[in-house]
C-alpha cells in the first residue's frame, strides 16, 4: 500500500499526455551523443577533426531533430576558434538567429579556447540515462521509473527540465550573448554594448523573475531554486548574464548614469529581496568601486539576507531528502539550517568584510 501511494503521488507530479524528459533523452541519445564528442577538450583545436565530423553528422543526418540548431551553434562558434575567424562567425550567428527564432538550446556560453559551454545540469543528468557500446548502439538505459518509483531528486530533475521546456533558453538569445562575447574578444567594446542594449531593451526582467521564482516554490522545484551541480544560485538566465555583463562594461567605461540605471533595473525587477544573492553582492562591489557607499551597503545586506532565506529553504529540503534516505548527516551535524549554511560560510564572511571596508 505504501509503495502504491508513492507511485500515485509521483505520477500526479508529471503532466498527463506529456512525454517525460528522461524518456526523450533516452530515445534521442543516438543524436545528442554526437554533440558530446571531444566536448571536454581544453583546447578545441587539438581535437577538432573528430568533433567537427560529429557535429556535421547531426546537421546532415538529423536535420529535423531538436538538436540541429545546437550542433550548428557549436559548429559556428568552435570553427571560429580553429580558423581564427570570429568576424565570420558573428555574421553566421546572425543568420542562425533568423533561421531559428523560437528553438531552444542546451548551450549557455562560449569560451575562446574551449568553445561552446553546455548547461551543467543537463551534463549532470542526461549522459547518465544511457550506456552506449563501442559501435554507438544503446547497451543499457536508466529511465527514472525503472524501479516503478521516481524519487524526489528525479522528480526535481523532471520539474527543472519541464520548466525549461516551457520557458526555454532560446537559441537566438544564446547566439546574441555569444556575439557579444565575440565582440569583446575582438576588442570591439562599443559594438558589444550596442548589442547588449538592443537585446535587453526587449526583455522584461520582472516576468522572468516571477516565472522562475513561482516554479521554484513548487514541491519539486528545488533544482530551480538551487541549480545543480553548484546548488548556490537559482536557474541561470541569459538575460540576467547579459545585464551583468553590460553593467561591468559601463563600469569600465565609467558610464555611471547608465550603470546606475541598469543596476536599478536588476534590483527592482529581478532580485529586490536577495533571491539571486550573488547579483546583489556583485552590484554592491560595483557601487563600492564608484563610491556609492550607501547603495553598496544596501546590496550587501540584501545579499546576506538572501543567503539566509535560501539556507532555510535548503534546510527544509535536505531534511525531507534525509527522511527518505536521499541525504546523509555530516560528522559535526548540529541542525539542518547550519548544514545548509556551510556552503555559504566563506561568502558570508567575504560580504561582511566588504561591508566593514565601506566604513574605513
Amino acid at each position: 500500500m505504501f509503495l502504491f501511494i508513492l507511485i500515485t503521488l509521483n505520477a500526479q507530479t508529471i503532466p498527463e499526455n506529456h512525454e517525460r524528459w528522461d524518456h526523450i533523452m533516452i530515445r534521442e541519445s543516438a543524436i545528442w551523443k554526437n554533440i558530446l564528442v571531444n566536448y571536454n577538450c581544453i583546447d578545441i583545436t587539438s581535437c577538432w577533426e573528430e568533433r567537427q565530423k560529429a557535429l556535421n553528422r547531426v546537421i546532415k543526418e538529423f536535420s529535423t531533430s531538436q538538436w540541429v540548431d545546437d550542433a550548428m551553434l557549436m559548429l559556428i562558434c568552435e570553427k571560429a576558434i580553429v580558423d581564427n575567424s570570429i568576424d565570420k562567425a558573428i555574421l553566421e550567428l546572425k543568420e542562425l538567429q533568423k533561421k531559428y527564432p523560437t528553438e531552444s538550446t542546451i548551450v549557455d556560453g562560449w569560451h575562446f579556447q574551449r568553445g561552446c559551454q553546455i548547461n551543467e545540469t543537463w551534463l549532470m543528468w542526461a549522459p547518465s540515462l544511457v550506456v552506449h557500446d563501442y559501435d554507438g548502439n544503446i547497451k543499457k538505459t536508466f529511465p527514472y521509473d525503472r524501479d516503478s518509483i521516481i524519487d524526489n531528486l528525479e522528480l526535481e530533475t523532471l520539474t527543472y527540465f519541464d520548466h525549461l521546456d516551457r520557458y526555454p533558453q532560446k537559441t537566438t538569445d544564446i547566439a546574441e550573448y555569444i556575439i557579444v562575447l565575440m565582440y569583446l574578444k575582438l576588442g570591439e567594446t562599443d559594438s558589444a554594448i550596442k548589442e547588449l542594449e538592443n537585446f535587453l531593451s526587449k526583455k522584461d526582467f520582472r516576468e522572468i523573475r516571477t516565472t522562475d521564482f513561482e516554479a521554484s516554490k513548487k514541491p519539486t522545484g528545488g533544482f530551480i531554486e538551487s541549480t545543480p551541480p553548484f546548488d548556490v544560485a537559482p536557474l541561470w538566465r541569459v538575460e540576467l548574464a547579459s545585464c551583468q555583463l553590460l553593467i561591468n562594461l559601463y563600469s569600465k567605461q565609467k558610464q555611471i548614469d547608465k550603470l546606475i540605471e541598469v543596476s536599478n533595473k536588476i534590483v527592482t525587477e529581478y532580485s529586490p529581496d536577495g533571491w539571486y544573492w550573488q547579483i546583489n553582492k556583485d552590484l554592491g562591489d560595483i557601487y563600492a568601486k564608484h563610491k556609492y557607499l550607501k547603495e553598496a551597503n544596501e546590496q550587501y545586506n540584501l545579499s546576506i539576507n538572501g543567503i539566509k532565506k535560501r539556507s532555510k529553504i535548503q534546510a527544509a529540503r535536505i531534511q525531507q531528502l534525509y527522511e527518505k534516505g536521499l541525504a546523509i548527516k555530516s560528522k559535526n551535524f548540529a541542525n539542518w539550517e547550519d548544514e545548509a549554511l556551510k556552503a555559504y560560510k566563506s561568502s558570508i564572511i567575504e560580504i561582511e568584510n566588504l561591508k566593514r571596508n565601506l566604513n574605513e
